[in-house]
């Protein structure tokens, strides 16, 4: 029961994170529980063979798996760039602060100068 507390509560995590990014939530809490459960068997299947079937070793492995599975997909919600609008345009009203060039959205370095930005 603890289990599909924690699930119910990752996917309302990734899904604010991704609409915070201006994306639609269902297909990314759709993949958080499909990361979960992928991994909740991975985890069972190593736990099998280490432990030929038998023992806590095959629960605890899942349970492992299953957190591995949870943890991927809110890494990858995180790392997703932002889509609307206002931020892409705070981003691009930045400039370089070595030599003034005005900086497209999610430039690394300057193309005037080659000065790292951020």
């Amino acid at each position: 029961m603890i289990e599909i507390i924690i699930v119910w509560q990752l996917c309302k995590s990734v899904g604010r994170i991704v609409r915070e990014k201006g994306r639609k939530a269902i297909g990314w809490q759709f993949m958080t529980v499909g990361l979960w459960l992928g991994g909740e068997i991975a985890g069972a299947v190593v736990g099998a063979v280490i432990s030929g079937g038998e023992g806590a070793s095959l629960y605890v492995l899942a349970l492992v798996g299953a957190a591995g599975g949870g943890a991927l997909a809110y890494v990858i919600a995180k790392s997703l760039p932002p889509l609307n609008e206002s931020v892409e345009q705070e981003m691009s009203d930045t400039a370089c602060e070595s030599c003034g060039e005005p900086l497209e959205a999610f430039v690394r370095a300057c193309p005037m100068c080659g000065e790292p930005v951020g």
